[in-house]
């Protein structure tokens, strides 16, 4: 499968460097994936009988991220939120002023208590990705939210520029093919909130300015934080996710 690095602009245009599959084809060890593996957990048919589908309920029911609740209330308030705001199509550009996830002030918070003090944001504001996401499903839309030091996020030179974004791949894709498009298949697994349960992993870029993401999956809705900086790495991103991720959820059921 060729894959690409390619520059998603968050706001105005910043340059965020996620990924996005550059053909239609099958994503490696996808074959054969129907959809989400949660929803495949259980058998085809009732030749487990009864005991086997009470044991998978059971199971099902301990493994519950703790964070359910608040899950489902951000993924219905982005979901409403995209709809709102939905571009005419995949590829019309949006350049929507501040963020439905994050306020600035948050996000520059959680910066400074990341080891970046002092760094403004200017130009804060939201791109809705869509044609970003065509390869892994025609309808898959999230958001990505950023501002960078310098003042200028249509430039090259960020100074220091970060963001989040949000995508929820419910019924449309799942998330090591999401990984995979972002190039970032081989991203470290890191233990998460035990308050928020889920699957977190960081990764940084080699080519380019040095720029890291940590991206939070939990039942098909990923939220993530990146940093472009010249000292970035995955314990500063990780640490900004993780400071942020009650706020991003609590934000996004409000939006």
């Amino acid at each position: 499968m060729r894959r690409a690095v390619t520059a998603v602009a968050a706001g105005a245009g910043l340059v965020l460097a996620l990924g996005a599959c550059g053909d239609g084809e099958d994503t490696e060890g996808d074959a054969g994936d129907g959809g989400d593996p949660v929803s495949q957990t259980g058998g085809s048919d009732g030749a487990a009988g009864s005991e086997g589908t009470d044991t998978d309920a059971a199971t099902a029911t301990e493994g519950a991220d703790p964070a359910a609740e608040e899950v489902a209330g951000a993924r219905a308030g982005l979901a409403s939120w995209l709809e709102e705001n939905k571009p005419e199509t995949a590829q019309t550009s949006t350049d929507i002023p501040d963020c439905p996830a994050i306020t600035v002030e948050r996000m520059e918070e959680a910066l400074g208590a990341a080891g970046h003090e002092g760094v403004s944001l200017a130009s804060w504001g939201t791109e809705i990705e869509w044609s970003e996401y065509e390869a892994l499903h025609p309808d898959l839309m999230g958001i990505v939210c950023g501002g960078d030091s310098d003042g200028d996020t249509h430039d090259s030179e960020f100074g220091t520029a970060s963001g989040v974004f949000a995508v929820d791949l419910a019924g449309k894709s799942d998330f090591e093919s999401l990984l995979s498009a972002l190039d970032v298949a081989d991203a470290d697994s890191v233990q998460p909130p035990e308050e928020l349960g889920g699957d977190l992993r960081t990764a940084c870029f080699e080519d380019g300015p040095p720029f890291c993401v940590a991206i939070w999956h939990s039942d098909g809705l990923v939220l993530g934080t990146s940093l472009i900086a010249d000292d970035a790495d995955e314990e500063a991103v990780q640490a900004m996710l993780v400071d942020l991720l009650p706020d991003v959820l609590d934000s996004l059921a409000q939006a």
